[in-house]
């Protein structure tokens, strides 16, 4: 199953600092899942974001970011620098965010402010990827990177966790046992 790019930068703009146009974002995702329920990962991804979007709705812009900024601005084991989970302060963290600064800019994609390795950033990346691009991404830092990140969240009562459960879910589908992508080519 192929990802559109916006549900990419749906996601995208999910886990940004929020402002307008989440609630489209999140609907728009849970359209595209409630219509793909019997793809692989699609129903599990389904569930997690209507957890999310349960806890997330009722909430005020100044609630939301509140939240925001105690989930991932003040908490370091849970920031949404991918990078900063694979490699922390190693000499690989700074290759890896050469690495994406480039991939971003021959993608035509701006850092808004935010390291490359910014999840947000990350993501959009993926959207703009050939099917082979994105599996690779994915098995080789994607993965691992939200991960631990997860792991690091052993607390579900956090919404995001459900933002982020939705996210691992569905991009289980980027394994290339699942998007049909063999790396042997």
């Amino acid at each position: 199953m192929h990802l559109p790019t916006e549900v990419f930068d749906d996601f995208a703009t999910m886990l940004s600092y929020p402002a307008e146009g989440q609630d489209r974002a999140l609907q728009r995702c849970l359209h595209f899942l409630t219509s793909h329920t019997g793809e692989t990962h699609c129903g599990a991804a389904l569930a997690h974001l209507q957890s999310y979007a349960e806890a997330v709705q009722p909430m005020s812009i100044e609630e939301r970011e509140e939240l925001y900024t105690r989930s991932f601005d003040i908490n370091p084991a849970a920031a949404l620098e991918l990078g900063w989970h694979l490699y922390g302060e190693q000499y690989e963290r700074g290759a890896f965010l050469v690495t994406m600064r480039e991939q971003l800019r021959r993608h035509g994609i701006p850092e808004e402010g935010e390291l490359p390795d910014h999840i947000t950033s990350v993501l959009r990346l993926l959207g703009r990827l050939d099917t082979h691009g994105r599996s690779a991404m994915y098995e080789q830092s994607v993965h691992r990177g939200l991960t631990v990140l997860r792991e690091r969240w052993k607390d579900g009562e956090n919404p995001y966790t459900h933002c982020l459960d939705a996210l691992v879910a569905l991009l289980m589908l980027l394994s290339p046992t699942h998007a049909g992508v063999n790396h042997h080519d």
